[in-house]
């Protein structure tokens, strides 16, 4: 299915442009019209205006323009559909979807990869089969805190609770598939493992890394690219990392996962690997 282009435009109607824009950077809004400073380059002085009656907005220094969706996509760094659910989600208003042949049903993917993870870190937190996970995650220094803020999970090998979790709730092969834990030839891609979700920018499960904690096979393994996942274009980061990017002057980039949890316990909020 995709969003209706009815459903598109009817939301532009209750959406607000100064809302997202407000929320962005330093304006001011007279009536329906306002101008703030641009945050797609660098200025002192605003020299961005936009407009709610029309959900438009204009940089007249680096020409930078578009609607409510442009410029919810550029900030966000979203594609146009995400973008779209994102407005969407701010007013609580119900996008209708219609079919489509070409169309891959993505947020039905994310949905799925959410509540994998979801049991994933159930059965590392719990699990019997997990007892050497936790060992090691504590030996390393991470607390319960930080493996539930990073949603960290514990894989095992097609065991019992995991056959039935996904019958349960209708989560077939081909998804597992395309969420990355399956291979293509319907095998499990992951085995005995810690799992590291990896986020996208709005904090949805889009991939996966996994550590070994026998001696078989490659110590970290990295999930298959999927269609929700490309890894030229995901970084392994902190829960809300968008958000305290924007109020930091500084990035700290490091080299695995573990690193990455282990400085947000030390407060570092903008942390990537």
């Amino acid at each position: 299915m995709s969003i209706s282009r009815r459903s598109i435009e009817e939301l532009k109607k209750v959406a607000k442009i100064s809302d997202f824009i407000l929320e962005s950077t330093t304006g001011k809004l007279r009536g329906e019209k306002g101008m703030a400073i641009c945050p797609f380059h660098g200025e002192k002085t605003p020299s961005m205006s936009f407009t709610d009656s029309e959900n438009l907005f204009h940089c007249f220094g680096c020409k930078e323009g578009g609607d409510l969706y442009k410029f919810v996509q550029e900030i966000r760094g979203l594609e146009f559909g995400d973008a779209v659910e994102e407005v969407a989600s701010k007013y609580s208003f119900n996008l209708i979807y219609e079919k489509s042949s070409m169309f891959i049903p993505k947020k039905e993917l994310i949905e799925k990869s959410n509540l994998l993870t979801k049991h994933f870190h159930e059965e590392l937190m719990s699990s019997e089969s997990a007892n050497k996970a936790r060992s090691f995650l504590r030996s390393r220094g991470l607390n319960k805190i930080a493996i539930e803020e990073f949603k960290l999970g514990w894989i095992g090998i097609n065991e019992k609770n995991f056959v039935e979790f996904c019958k349960s709730n209708e989560v077939s092969s081909k998804d597992l598939e395309q969420v990355g834990i399956f291979n293509t030839n319907g095998n499990q891609f992951f085995i005995n493992r810690i799992l590291f979700p990896i986020f996208d920018k709005r904090d949805n499960v889009i991939g996966f890394g996994g550590r070994v904690i026998s001696s078989n096979g490659p110590k970290y393994l990295n999930g298959p690219e999927t269609l929700l996942y490309q890894k030229s274009r995901s970084l392994y980061t902190v829960p809300n990392f968008s958000e305290s990017a924007k109020n930091n002057d500084m990035i700290f980039v490091f080299e695995g996962y573990i690193d990455v949890i282990a400085a947000s316990m030390y407060g570092i909020k903008t942390a990537v690997a």
